[in-house]
């Protein structure tokens, strides 16, 4: 584990407190240096996670304290995780954190 101070956050973004990042196959790969072509280690890994909103765009402030899917919000495995506002996807309390990033592949891949 490292600590690190967090860099300012992107305008436009959410800054997601990351309550739970499951481990995926896809994850392992780049770890193991397989992605050396496209991913520059070291990198956090993680592509996968559902968090809190603990800050956003003041037009969005209403987000604060909502859970999120931080879709394209790459490094998962950490604390925090910036992602663009409009690709986070609101999840209710209602549904667990395990079930809830187990959706995520199939949102990205509508989202593309």
């Amino acid at each position: 584990m490292l600590d690190r101070e967090l860099p300012p956050r992107a305008p436009g973004s959410f800054r997601v407190e990351v309550s739970y990042a499951p481990v995926n196959p896809s994850d392992l790969i780049p770890i193991s240096g397989a992605y050396a072509h496209r991913i520059s280690l070291p990198a956090v890994a993680g592509y996968e996670g559902v968090g809190r909103v603990v800050e956003a765009p003041e037009a969005l402030s209403h987000m604060v304290g909502r859970r999120v899917l931080p879709l394209r919000g790459e490094g998962t495995w950490q604390t925090y995780v910036d992602c663009p506002a409009h690709h986070a996807v609101e999840v209710p309390d209602t549904i667990p954190d395990i079930v809830a990033v187990s959706t995520q592949l199939n949102l990205l891949r509508l989202s593309r």
